[in-house]
């Protein structure tokens, strides 16, 4: 019965639009040079904001083991408003760990990053995956990057995504971050899809 029910519950990974807006919230709680703590909040949704998608949320925290290298671990609980097929689109708890190395060609600052998720799903079966980046940084007052990453799991690449956008500091403790991304998912990650990103980071304690 408790199968039934799951599987009538579950809905089609093939949303209504492929259009997402993503809306990030980060607070650096704690910044000493060389460790981080920093509290996360990402609110996703499809065009017009009524049709909520998924709330995220957990801590990240961050050490800076030498000038190149940094290594972060942190946790999100997610939550989406239905229950779909793929793990990763589920209720779940969001372990994830890896590691960062950047450099600097002349004026351009170059980082990439590995990162390993485990997808604990409160309904169905557990997953994870690796992510692959590659990022560069431009200089300039509003902070153009580009970027691109690569979503593995244990079926090959899960998605790919090109994302560019800008930063801009409005004050020394707030910054906004404005980005557009298209991710190439298979049919069996859901489809292709396009996101408009927001995020807005906090420079506490406040």
């Amino acid at each position: 019965l408790a199968a039934a029910t799951l599987s009538a519950q579950n809905t089609p990974l093939r949303l209504r639009s492929r259009g997402e807006f993503w809306n990030w919230f980060f607070w650096e709680a704690v910044d000493t040079g060389k460790f981080r703590v920093r509290g996360v909040v990402q609110l996703r949704s499809q065009p017009h904001l009524d049709t909520f998608l998924r709330a995220q949320g957990g801590p990240i925290l961050e050490w800076q083991a030498t000038k190149q290298w940094n290594l972060l671990i942190g946790y999100y609980f997610q939550e989406f408003r239905g229950t779909y097929l793929d793990p990763e689109m589920q209720g779940a708890h969001r372990p994830f760990g890896g590691i960062e190395y950047a450099w600097k060609i002349r004026q351009v600052s170059a980082e990439t990053r590995q990162m390993y998720e485990y997808f604990k799903a409160l309904n169905d079966r557990d997953s994870s995956r690796t992510r692959h980046r590659l990022r560069f940084e431009f200089p300039g007052p509003w902070g153009p990057f580009a970027q691109q990453e690569f979503f593995v799991d244990g079926q090959g690449i899960q998605a790919s995504r090109s994302e560019t956008g800008i930063t801009y500091a409005i004050t020394p403790r707030l910054e906004i971050q404005l980005t557009y991304f298209h991710e190439y998912r298979p049919p069996r990650s859901g489809g292709t899809r396009d996101v408009f990103n927001t995020r807005i980071t906090f420079e506490g304690p406040w």
